[in-house]
C-alpha cells in the first residue's frame, strides 16, 4: 500500500516539475509573447524527462494511473478554456495554432486512455478499453486521409503559392469528413461484435 501510495504522489509531483519547467522557460504565456524568441529551449526539452517518468511511474498502478489522468484532463481543460477565452495564452508551442490543438488533443488521448485502462484495472468492464482505442482511431484516420489528400491536391496542381495553400486546405476538409464520418464505421463494428457474442452465445447453449 505505501509503494502504491508513493507511486500516486511520485508520479504528480513529476507532473508539477514539468510544468514548472515549462513556465521557467517561458513557454506558458498569459499575455502577449515574441513568439519564441525569449523562449529556453533546454528547459523545454528537459520538461518532457519527468513528463514521461510520471507515466512510467504511474503506468504499473491502476489508481496512481486513475489520478494521473484525472490531472490530465483537468490540466487539457483549463488550456482549453485560456486558449478560447484569451487570444494570447500560449502554452508550449506560440507560432503555429495548429500545434497547440494538437497538444489538446495528445493530452486528450492520453487522459483517456489512463482512465480507461484504470477504471478496467479497478473492475471496470473491458469494454471500456474500446473507447480510447476509438478515439486514436478517429485521430489516426483523419490524420492520415488529411496527409493523403493534401498530398495528391499538391502533386496535382501547378505549383503556384495560393494553390499550394488550398492543397492543404483541401486535406483539411477531407480529414475532417473522414472524422466526421468514422462514427459510422464504429457502430459498424460495434454490430458485428455484438452478432459475434450472441453467435457465441447460440453456440454454447446448444
Amino acid at each position: 500500500m505505501m509503494i502504491e501510495e508513493r507511486r500516486r504522489t511520485v508520479a504528480l509531483v513529476l507532473v508539477a516539475v514539468a510544468l514548472a519547467l515549462l513556465f521557467a522557460g517561458r513557454f506558458v504565456a498569459f499575455g502577449e509573447s515574441d513568439d519564441g524568441l525569449d523562449w529556453l529551449f533546454p528547459l523545454g526539452l528537459l520538461a518532457v524527462l519527468p513528463a514521461v517518468a510520471s507515466l512510467i511511474v504511474a503506468w504499473p498502478d491502476p489508481p496512481a494511473r486513475l489520478w494521473l489522468g484525472i490531472v490530465l484532463a483537468v490540466l487539457m481543460l483549463l488550456i482549453g478554456w485560456q486558449g478560447a477565452v484569451n487570444e494570447d495564452f500560449r502554452f508550449v508551442w506560440g507560432s503555429w495554432e495548429g500545434e497547440f490543438w494538437t497538444f489538446e488533443v495528445v493530452l486528450f488521448l492520453l487522459s483517456s486512455v489512463l482512465l480507461t485502462t484504470a477504471g478496467v484495472a479497478l473492475g471496470g468492464r473491458r469494454w471500456l478499453l474500446r473507447i480510447p482505442a476509438y478515439l486514436i482511431g478517429m485521430f489516426v484516420l483523419a490524420v492520415a486521409v488529411a496527409a493523403v489528400t493534401a498530398s495528391y491536391y499538391g502533386s496535382t496542381c501547378t505549383g503556384d503559392e495560393e494553390e499550394g495553400c488550398l492543397a492543404a486546405l483541401g486535406g483539411l476538409v477531407w480529414g475532417a469528413a473522414a472524422f466526421v464520418a468514422s462514427p459510422v464505421l464504429i457502430v459498424v463494428i460495434e454490430l458485428l461484435l455484438w452478432w459475434r457474442r450472441r453467435h457465441k452465445a447460440r453456440q454454447r447453449a446448444v
